[in-house]
């Protein structure tokens, strides 16, 4: 029986991480083929996620990310924001020279992005930047009455 169980929770899991891994990969690839070959994107890697609220009504919530570029030559490509049911996600995504020799100097950018929350019902909800994950909740629909 406990057999019977883990292939049945492996038959799900294994379509499950190809269906990720394949999700992701189109969402990284998207715009990826007019760069050529010559150029590597990657996903930015993020130090830190803070949400921030600001006292208001209707809230405002803030997103406050860092990320580290490894190089000089690294920079920001695309930085993507959706909003899927009550996750919002977020994508930055960095690109460099594939064949260029650049010097190892660590760069931290921090940023703050404003997440669109207004009319949002009670709840609790994700922002997910590049698999860092942080959480708000709004104790009351987020709109001025009517």
């Amino acid at each position: 029986m406990i057999i019977t169980r883990k292939r049945n929770l492996l038959s799900l899991l294994i379509p499950l991480v190809a269906f990720t891994m394949f999700i992701t990969a189109c969402a990284t690839n998207e715009n990826v083929e007019e760069l050529g070959p010559d150029v590597l994107v990657a996903e930015a890697q993020i130090e830190s996620l803070d949400i921030l609220l600001l006292e208001s009504f209707p809230v405002q919530v803030k997103a406050l990310v860092r990320w580290r570029l490894p190089d000089d030559c690294t920079v920001i490509f695309k930085i993507t924001n959706e909003k899927i049911e009550d996750i919002f996600q977020m994508r930055i995504l960095t690109k460099r020279p594939a064949d260029k020799d650049c010097a190892q100097e660590i760069s931290i950018v921090e940023e703050t992005f404003t997440l669109d929350v207004y009319g949002l019902d009670r709840g609790t909800y994700t922002v997910d930047v590049n698999g860092m994950f942080g959480e708000f909740t709004l104790d009351i629909k987020n709109e001025l009455p009517e």
